[in-house]
């Protein structure tokens, strides 16, 4: 697999990072692209909100999976929510 780590605030430059793995990988990304979501690192920290408009965009794709990373290893609730949603 292929597993991209992808902490970017900005939604803009997520999604173009997303178009520029799915470009690089073609067909393979279908099956092997696993991107991660910064939750929380030293670019900054994504809301509920904008964790959820990643997954979303990466569930919209196609994508296999996907992975969180967050520095402190502990969600709140509200991410909890997020992540069982977008799971269903």
């Amino acid at each position: 697999t292929v597993n991209p780590m992808n902490y970017h605030t900005e939604v803009e430059m997520f999604k173009s990072l997303v178009s520029d793995y799915l470009r690089l990988l073609g067909d393979k990304a279908y099956t092997a692209l696993h991107i991660g979501v910064g939750v929380l690192s030293s670019m900054g920290a994504n809301p509920p909100e904008a964790v959820a408009e990643r997954l979303q965009i990466l569930k919209d794709a196609k994508l296999p999976g996907a992975m969180l990373f967050n520095k402190i290893n502990t969600y709140t609730d509200d991410y909890c929510a997020v992540i069982k949603s977008i799971a269903e």
